[in-house]
């Protein structure tokens, strides 16, 4: 069978498997909404490394984020769809778009050459993982809030994106370049801070932009 068709087979089965879980978590659990639809997008992070191994011709890659823009805009004009997958926020769901955006752009600048592989990785990365843990944490541990107006982050959320950030970077500069130890300590030092900040300062979800596409476009800045 065609990898393409491998991949979109696995892609399918991958995001309805999250899919079910945010319902089943939401059902069984007295977890706060906004976890939950931090869980949904750390998890669907993953499906970035499906893209990579599979998904060969940008065609089939950009159908995933593609169908999460239109599926997630449902929540925006009918927020009640998204209340079992913790999207009870009609201002917050815009950033439920704003992050498939963010991936069909470092779909096509990777796979026209515009950005290498791992540069799009990690801004990817950064976005799921770093700002996904980051408000998991902020949430539940955040004492103080950081005195912006961009959404009430915390001080310890934004330390949570530093050291997240910094091991996607650390591990992906480790597994997809030939960088040397030094150059990854410092490259992703670079990113982990730079990502932190740029999630600090940025408002109204925009960070699901912001953050990916930046962190992708330093990286690539630095060779």
């Amino acid at each position: 069978m065609n990898t393409n068709l491998i991949g979109l087979i696995i892609s399918v089965i991958y995001i309805s498997l999250i899919l079910i879980i945010a319902v089943i978590i939401r059902k069984k659990t007295k977890l706060k909404d906004e976890i939950i639809r931090k869980l949904v997008h750390i998890l669907s992070t993953n499906w970035w490394i499906i893209m990579i191994i599979y998904l060969k011709d940008p065609l089939f890659a950009l159908i995933g984020p593609l169908f999460f823009i239109f599926f997630n805009s449902l929540f925006i004009f009918y927020p009640s769809l998204g209340k079992s997958f913790g999207c009870t926020k009609k201002e917050r769901n815009f950033g439920l778009v704003y992050y498939p955006f963010s991936l069909v752009i470092l779909i096509l600048f990777s796979y026209l050459g515009k950005l290498e592989v791992y540069s799009a990785t990690i801004g990817v990365f950064c976005m799921g993982y770093g700002d996904g843990f980051a408000a998991i944490f902020g949430t539940l541990f955040g004492k103080k809030k950081i005195p912006l107006p961009t959404g009430g982050k915390t001080y310890f959320g934004s330390f949570v994106m530093l050291i997240v950030c910094f091991l996607c970077c650390f591990f992906i500069f480790s597994f997809m370049t030939d960088f040397n130890m030094k150059m990854i300590i410092l490259s992703s030092l670079l990113v982990s801070v730079a990502a932190s900040l740029i999630e600090v300062i940025t408002p109204l979800g925009l960070d699901n932009i912001s953050v990916p596409l930046l962190c992708a476009l330093i990286v690539g800045g630095l060779i």
